[in-house]
């Protein structure tokens, strides 16, 4: 019965880990584009990696999961001012890094913060 037991067991395992680590990376997203754009000084690829993952993310939810949504047009059109207010944030914290002063890195953190909140209120 154990060896039974033990593939769904390594499989629920493998499956928990993806998950969270997909949590974790899409969590640590400001903070890469926080950073990239400190370092690199660099405002509109900073721009542009803070916004870009999220317009991916957009593309999918609307390509792949559009169908879905298709009955239900007051959920989807919340569900992409949710994604596109995540890449606006993102974009803004990508560009207020990379001005490389005390007070937009500040700012930047703010919106980190900001970010986390309003990730965490799209949940459902």
């Amino acid at each position: 019965m154990l060896e039974k037991l033990k593939i769904p067991l390594v499989l629920s395992l493998l499956l928990f880990i993806v998950i969270l680590k997909f949590e974790l990376i899409i969590f640590f997203l400001p903070i890469i584009t926080l950073i990239y754009g400190w370092f690199s000084e660099n405002k509109i690829v900073s721009l542009v990696l803070g916004i870009f993952p999220y317009i991916f993310g957009l593309l999918y939810i609307l390509l792949i999961l559009g169908a879905l949504y298709t009955s239900d047009g007051p959920r989807l059109s919340k569900v992409i001012i949710y994604w596109m207010s995540l890449s606006l944030i993102g974009g803004i914290i990508g560009y207020l890094a990379a001005c490389k002063t005390r007070m937009s890195l500040a700012l930047a953190i703010g919106f980190v913060i900001l970010w986390g909140g309003v990730l965490y209120s799209g949940l459902d």
